[in-house]
């Protein structure tokens, strides 16, 4: 051990002392990045090794002064940037759970039966919520309500409204099972005859500045702004001019997983114009075209979590990487998921929560869970044509 590990260690145990007398309990080696709300953490209960990132809004509060909540997170867990996990009676979530960014995990609903009264004074409908072990639920992942199962996947934008039993992939709005692992094959299993869904399982403005930064980045212009970034790998990333990076990205590139070495490389050409809360990880390439617009919450990435062993927690498991391209000229909307090995072609629109999973042509218009083209650009005719 270093001298300055030596030094930091009154630091950290002072710390880690002053969390235990705040939390209900907090166990060894658990992290929380700058929180955005810490509700009643007397009754919150962290095990050892859990990483919560940054912005999370963590509460266990009753719904009456009466009642008693209580949030339990147990060892290994990691949970995601922006998540939102509220109990009013329990929620628990089991050992190395991995959460991606932008969760919800609830166990109450509004109820809405009576019309002549606002749902907001209407009763909670409260019940009991359990995250198995070794669990990922993905970026956007809604739970209301409803408990799931040992090592499931949930994937991008799903809400789960019902239980999932162990050993299940869902995905959809309401999440519905589209795979189970089966114990007598040792493999997992399509159980209808849906195509195939590759699922995933993620105040101060600061100007980017260029004399600063341009040593750190690959390459970047006086024009370019990046606005108060969470996370920033300038050495892997290459800007063209006038690019504009709103609030709160997340651009990472990642060169170690699992004991495996990447060289990420991450090309934002001329002209793109990226709103709030960019997520993007990358272990290959990706490329984003010139004077593509992409609105706020909008996850890419070249990188998939493998579950096939069911043994093995599926973030301890190794990642496959893809390269993801997208054209010039196109528009991503809000909320869209793009996922490892997509190629997006030029001048292309993809609907708001759309999950894209496959490549996209020129000139088409793409929507959906996973994205299916609707429209596609007639060049005799000179008009958009319906799909």
């Amino acid at each position: 051990m270093g001298v300055l590990s030596l030094i930091k260690l009154p630091f950290k145990y002072a710390r880690y002392l002053r969390r235990k007398s705040i939390f209900g309990a907090i166990g060894f080696h658990t992290s929380i990045g700058k929180a955005l709300r810490i509700t009643c953490p007397q009754s919150i209960y962290l095990g050892d090794n859990v990483s919560i990132a940054p912005y999370a809004w963590l509460a266990a509060e009753p719904h009456n002064t009466e009642g008693y909540a209580r949030l339990v997170i147990k060892d290994g867990c990691t949970i995601g940037d922006f998540s939102h996990i509220y109990a009013t009676n329990e929620v628990i979530i089991e050992e190395n759970v991995l959460t991606a960014n932008f969760v919800y995990i609830s166990d109450t609903n509004h109820e809405y039966s009576d019309i002549n009264l606002p749902i907001l004074k209407q009763p909670i409908r409260k019940s009991k919520v359990r995250i198995g072990e070794g669990s990922w639920l993905g970026e956007h992942v809604s739970v209301c309500g409803a408990s799931i199962g040992k090592h499931c996947i949930i994937g991008a934008n799903s809400v789960v409204t019902k239980d999932i039993p162990d050993y299940c992939v869902a995905v959809g709005s309401p999440a519905k099972i589209i795979k189970r692992y089966s114990f007598d094959e040792n493999k997992w299993k399509k159980i209808d005859s849906e195509k195939d869904y590759a699922t995933y399982m993620g105040g101060v403005v600061s100007t980017i500045n260029y004399w600063q930064h341009k040593v750190s980045f690959r390459k970047c212009h006086k024009s370019d702004i990046i606005k108060n970034p969470i996370i920033l790998t300038p050495q892997h990333i290459e800007l063209g001019e006038n690019v504009y990076i709103g609030f709160h990205a997340r651009i990472e590139g990642v060169e170690n997983y699992n004991d495996r070495k990447f060289t990420p490389l991450i090309i934002i050409e001329d002209g793109v114009s990226i709103q709030q809360n960019l997520h993007m990880t990358c272990a290959n390439k990706i490329v984003i075209g010139a004077n593509t617009a992409i609105a706020a919450n909008v996850t890419i990435t070249d990188i998939h979590h493998s579950y096939t062993d069911i043994n093995t927690p599926i973030e301890k498991q190794d990642i496959i990487v893809k390269e993801v391209v997208i054209g010039e000229d196109c528009k991503i909307y809000n909320n869209v998921v793009i996922l490892p090995g997509v190629h997006i072609g030029k001048h292309v629109t993809v609907g708001a929560n759309s999950i894209v999973t496959s490549d996209l042509p020129d000139y088409s218009v793409a929507v959906g869970m996973p994205a299916k083209i609707i429209k596609k650009y007639d060049f005799e005719n000179k008009d958009w044509i319906k799909v």
